[in-house]
């Protein structure tokens, strides 16, 4: 199956963009998690209704911390509402940072969503979904066991 909606085109100095995509109605998140030299950063895509997905990111979303290898980058989106995950906000505790797009305008994180205990090791934000009013934040292997919490909005 060929790709029929469209690409989405890696912006300039992006790295490992699409190491994380999630897609909700006409807007589309993609994560470019860095591990090496430079922040991760999420970019949104927009499909005007009629239209083809827009070439090129309408937003860029950064992290409050915006440190190198932070990975930011991990995205999920629902409705007007995007969480990015970075695993690696130092010594790898992470964090989870929600977004909520107003006016056609994404804010500031809106909420930041971190590990209860936090702990160096834990990688919160690993992994990341959203729903309605829920978020769910995974923590990665290096936390005993594993852990998933849910928050809601």
């Amino acid at each position: 199956m060929a790709p029929a909606g469209g690409t989405l085109t890696v912006p300039v100095g992006a790295s490992n963009f699409g190491h994380s995509v999630a897609i909700s109605g006409n807007t589309a998140v993609v994560g470019a998690t860095d591990f090496t030299s430079t922040p991760g950063t999420a970019y949104t895509y927009i499909k005007a209704k009629g239209a083809a997905w827009s070439a090129g990111p309408n937003f860029t979303l950064l992290g409050p911390a915006s440190t190198p290898r932070d990975d930011f980058g991990v995205v999920a989106i629902s409705g007007g509402y995007v969480i990015v995950g970075a695993e690696d906000t130092g010594s790898f505790t992470g964090a989870a940072y929600i977004y909520k797009r107003a006016g056609g305008v994404w804010s500031i994180p809106t909420a930041t969503l971190t590990y209860p205990s936090s702990a160096p090791g834990d990688q919160f934000g690993i992994s990341v979904a959203i729903s309605g009013s829920a978020e769910i934040v995974g923590t990665g292997s290096y936390a005993p066991d594993g852990a998933a919490f849910i928050y809601q909005k």
